[in-house]
């Protein structure tokens, strides 16, 4: 069963480094049973079985940029008074659904029934000969 891991980095440069940094430690010691592919945003694994590659795992490394630029309030001057609710609102529920992301496995797209009886049906002939 293929698993994929996703993990979250705020910028182009940091997703390059944790690429290389899963790359490389899954190549530090050699399996003749995996082949691990660096690609610009993911790593799979592939499981090698008969002179086949099957892939069991991908780290997908998605970036979400974060980018909350408060720098226009430090400029103002004055006695000041900030009624920032609705702002700390919207970002807090912004984390609240990282939260409740983090360390949970989740099952989407292929692993339903009626998928795998169409995976049956392209990979077994009509007349049910194998």
């Amino acid at each position: 069963m293929l698993r994929t891991i996703v993990i979250t980095a705020s910028s182009l440069g940091e997703r390059d480094i944790v690429v290389r940094q899963i790359y490389t430690n899954l190549i530090k010691e050699p399996n003749l049973n995996l082949v691990v592919e660096k690609k610009q945003a993911k790593v799979n694994v592939y499981h090698i079985e008969n002179e086949t590659q099957i892939l069991v795992q991908t780290y997908i490394v998605t970036v979400i940029p974060v980018v909350v630029n408060i720098s226009s309030l430090d400029e103002i001057e004055g006695d000041i008074s900030f009624h920032l609710a609705a702002t700390i609102e919207t970002l807090q529920k912004h984390i609240d659904k990282l939260k409740s992301l983090q360390d949970r496995r989740i099952k989407k797209g292929f692993y339903n029934e009626q998928t795998f009886e169409q995976l049956a049906r392209c990979l077994c002939p009509p007349d049910g000969e194998y």
